[in-house]
């Protein structure tokens, strides 16, 4: 059940609604569109099980008969987008199930099919249902629009057609292609826990334009961005080191600051554009240097909630984890409505292999070994068939334990696992595995637990350094081309950048100048 602050229940189990002869919705006067004259909306908060909370709204006009109903979601927004990327190729692919959110756009590149964000509300569907959804939104006016237009009215019978061909199976291969900027958003995998071969999820930071959409940040809040920052990942979230000191200890900005702050990276950006050579650079970076940043100090950087867009502190502070680097370990806590949230980066250089770390699990002592997952590490449990993918849970410093309970709740959280969403058969599967699951927890059963970085920035205890642990084996390995295109490696310029970008001002102002001869002439 959803609480407030307060610990007051706001989302009751829908069955406990059911039951309780007490429960009534909300009842408000409301404004009725059709007769002008006012009406009731009744409004009820529930939390669906294994789904989410939504919002049920009722609407009817005495005066004039008009009824209205509505469902949307209560849930919070996450903090990352959800990019699901499907290769449908039978008839199962096509009965699968998906939670689209009314934040999702949904496509098929392969038949031109394309459904943006906005124009449908959420809701529990499956593939074909989608595609006849869709076919049926497009024949609705076909009737009128044969007399009022019939080359157009042609050509939408023609893409009814194939739609149609794409709904009954007669399409495949085609790839199905949903972007959630709420990131609550879900296709089901059937395989699961088992890897899904046809199915791709990657998470991605918002833009400050989907932030916007959201209701995030506001209009105000977004013209204060040039264009090409609108369109920049997390460009919204403020990541500014200060020197002034809040009376809890952490650093803080104020006002004044950023102005100076923003005045100087100014002049700076004019330097660069007249004197671009290695010794301005360098005189550069003497101005803006700044103090160096202490472990035992903890750091107030602003930032908007990405629940509710209220304007709080996200406080940071650099850790040194013994035999391995520095990291940073972030937290926020929402003032306003309680949203919390916890990250960690590695820092230092982009190493130049990745690392796959295997430990054998053989008793409680190595459940209770400290872990680093970085938001690019995947982690495999070969005995139970499972594997996390690259994002998923993003960065957490935790332990053995804390990480297979956090996979083990998202599970639970999977609307077609249990509950009324799931398949005949499909619980007492998951019955069995989460069984299986408990022993492990337990430490009755060994297994292998296998986390793979290809930047090395994970790192599990090593509970007998300085010497080597005999149950925990890394290999370092080069990262394929396809990693390096993943991770944005092979745009990276870092040798004689400073001359290639002389090179382009010295094209640049040759073409100025034959463009003024010419004028001249």
């Amino acid at each position: 059940m959803a609480e407030n602050n307060n610990n007051e229940i706001i989302y009751k189990e829908i069955g406990d609604v059911v039951e309780d002869d007490q429960e009534r919705p909300h009842e408000i006067e409301s404004f009725c569109m059709n007769c002008h004259e006012n009406g009731i909306t009744k409004i009820l908060l529930v939390n669906i099980p294994f789904f989410r909370e939504v919002i049920l709204m009722s609407f009817r006009c005495d005066h004039c008969g008009w009824s209205n109903n509505e469902i949307q979601s209560g849930g919070i927004i996450q903090e990352f987008g959800c990019d699901f990327q499907l290769t449908v190729e039978d008839m199962n692919d096509l009965n699968r199930q998906i939670v689209k959110s009314e934040y999702a756009s949904l496509s098929i590149p392969e038949i031109q099919f394309e459904i943006i964000r906005g124009i449908q509300k959420g809701g529990l569907t499956t593939v074909e249902g989608i595609l006849r959804r869709a076919m049926e939104g497009l024949a609705q006016e076909q009737p009128v629009r044969r007399i009022m237009d019939p080359e157009n009215a042609q050509k939408i019978d023609d893409y009814i057609k194939v739609l149609e061909k794409a709904a009954e199976g007669e399409s495949f291969p085609f790839t199905v292609v949903l972007r959630d900027i709420s990131g609550n958003s879900f296709i089901q995998n059937p395989n699961a826990p088992k890897k899904d071969e046809k199915l791709k999820i990657s998470y991605f930071r918002r833009t400050p334009i989907d932030d916007n959409d959201l209701g995030i940040i506001s209009d105000d809040d977004l013209a204060l961005l040039s264009d090409e920052d609108k369109n920049k990942p997390g460009k919204f979230e403020t990541t500014l080191k200060t020197k002034n000191v809040s009376s809890d200890g952490a650093s803080i900005l104020k006002s004044e600051d950023v102005e100076k702050l923003q005045k100087k990276m100014e002049e700076i950006k004019l330097q660069e554009k007249k004197k671009n050579s290695q010794k301005d650079v360098e005189e550069i970076e003497k101005e803006i240097d700044d103090e160096e940043i202490y472990s035992e100090d903890v750091y107030l950087l602003p930032t908007g909630c990405t629940s509710c867009g209220y304007i709080g502190s996200i406080k940071t502070q650099l850790i040194d984890i013994p035999h391995f680097k520095e990291c940073i370990i972030m937290s926020f806590v929402c003032d306003k409505c309680g949203f919390r949230s916890t990250e960690i980066k590695a820092g230092g250089a982009v190493s130049e292999k990745g690392q796959k770390i295997t430990l054998n699990v053989t008793c409680s002592d190595d459940l209770n070994r400290d872990i680093l997952k970085s938001e690019t590490a995947s982690i495999e449990i070969p005995e139970l068939e499972l594997e996390v993918t690259t994002g998923t849970l993003g960065g957490r410093f935790t332990t053995i334990e804390g990480i297979l309970v956090q996979v083990r709740d998202q599970f639970k959280q999977n609307p077609f696992i249990l509950g009324d969403s799931s398949e005949q058969g499909l619980k007492e599967k998951w019955e069995n595995y989460f069984e299986t699951f408990e022993k492990i927890l337990s430490g009755e059963e060994n297994f292998h637990f296998v986390l793979d970085d290809p930047l090395s920035n994970s790192y599990i205890q090593n509970i007998f350094a300085p010497d080597p642990d005999p149950e925990l084996t890394i290999e370092n390995y080069f990262r394929s081309f396809e990693q390096d295109e993943f991770l944005g490696l092979n745009d990276i310029n870092t040798e004689n950048y400073l001359d290639e970008s002389n090179n382009n001002n010295n094209d640049n102002n040759d073409d100025k100048e034959d463009n003024l001869q010419s004028i001249q002439s």
